[in-house]
């Protein structure tokens, strides 16, 4: 029995007792009128990663969707790889997806057919890996600290390094020879991989929030900090980063820099660009209303890519900033996973809630 039906007839037997004072006539006769998954389905769509016409979905709850892109004002699914855990976040490396799932480990697919990935392995790495990042053949993993892992035979990853972090690091990428750690409440770390097998920490930033992505550039630092907005870290001098820039989000998630800007997943604010030509005075020259919550994006030539939680994909033109504008989308099929009535009573189940352990919340509702 699946997760959704079990929390459904919990929620219909809570239903049926409830102390309402109806009358003889208005008995709970419960009925159930249907059932859809799709945005079940769909939970937690955050990372996106787009490779030869294809879009690779992360899924929170439900492992990694695949749409077909080729036509980006019309995308829709052709594949999918169901995982058994939570994921958090996706990178390619030719043939070969690599699936950040925290507490169990990383899973590498084949998906030289994008339509039908094929699991190659689980590696369990005994940490808690959120994040990914690829240079040449090494992948770097946010795990508790730095791990570093050699990918040049993509389907055999090999474990070189670990460095351990100040905090626990959720973000990662690498420029020249460092890597940049968002590592929540403490801040931004800098470790030193000149050598991957003997990584160091040479220094760290903290932030006045809770730093969860970082993007990086000529020894400059472009970080999402959630609500407390977006930083730049001056991290020329690796011992000594400091704070040099602040612009103002709603709820800065990620950080994707393309030239002079900065394209920043801000949650319902959509996508937010901030031109950083002038680093001190970083702001933003563009936004995006996505009509989504925008958890995670990604950039392919002229096209951005959101990841909109459970309501989908957006793809935006950005050819031309100025005119930039949503050209497709892909919403799953359905929100609600069921719906019961009762003469006067309605009870809708569907896949939101924050503190539901089962995934599920349910609404009920008294019909005149």
């Amino acid at each position: 029995m699946s997760i959704s039906k079990l929390a459904f007839m919990i929620m219909t037997t809570i239903l049926m007792i409830l102390p309402f004072e109806l009358k003889a006539q208005d008995s709970l006769n419960i009925e159930c009128l249907s059932g859809a998954y799709g945005y079940w389905d769909w939970g937690g769509a955050g990372r996106i990663e787009v490779s030869n016409g294809y879009a690779y979905v992360r899924n929170h709850r439900t492992g990694v969707k695949v749409l077909d892109v080729s036509n980006p004002t019309h995308p829709y699914q052709v594949g999918e790889y169901n995982l058994p855990d939570f994921t958090e976040d996706i990178v390619i490396f030719g043939d070969v997806l690599y699936v950040a799932a925290r507490w169990n480990g990383l899973y590498v697919l084949d998906i030289s057919d994008p339509r039908h990935p094929r699991l190659i392995d689980n590696l369990d790495l005994w940490g808690y890996v959120v994040d990914l990042a690829v240079r040449d053949s090494l992948l770097f993993l946010a795990d508790r600290g730095l791990r570093i892992m050699d990918i040049s035979d993509p389907a055999n990853p090999q474990e070189v390094s670990f460095c351990d972090s100040s905090g626990n690091a959720v973000g990662v990428t690498v420029s020249g020879n460092y890597a940049y750690l968002a590592n929540g409440s403490h801040g931004v770390e800098v470790i030193d991989v000149t050598d991957p097998y003997a990584p160091v920490v040479r220094g760290s930033c903290d932030t006045p929030g809770l730093s969860f992505g970082v993007a990086a550039d000529a020894g400059y630092v472009y970080e999402a900090d959630n609500t407390s907005g977006f930083y730049v870290i001056d991290a020329t001098s690796p011992g000594s980063p400091r704070i040099v820039g602040h612009c103002g989000t709603n709820q800065a998630l990620s950080s994707t820099l393309i030239g002079q800007n900065v394209y920043v997943a801000d949650g319902s604010e959509g996508v937010a660009v901030i031109d950083i030509t002038n680093r001190q005075s970083p702001r933003i020259v563009k936004r995006f209303s996505t009509q989504v919550s925008a958890a995670g994006l990604c950039i392919d030539s002229t096209l951005c890519y959101v990841a909109g939680g459970s309501e989908g994909v957006r793809i935006i033109n950005i050819a031309n900033l100025a005119s930039a504008r949503e050209i497709g989308f892909y919403e799953p099929p359905s929100r609600f996973t069921h719906f019961a009535k009762s003469n006067h009573l309605l009870l809708i189940c569907d896949h939101y809630c924050p503190i539901d352990y089962l995934g599920l919340s349910c609404n009920l509702f008294y019909c005149l």
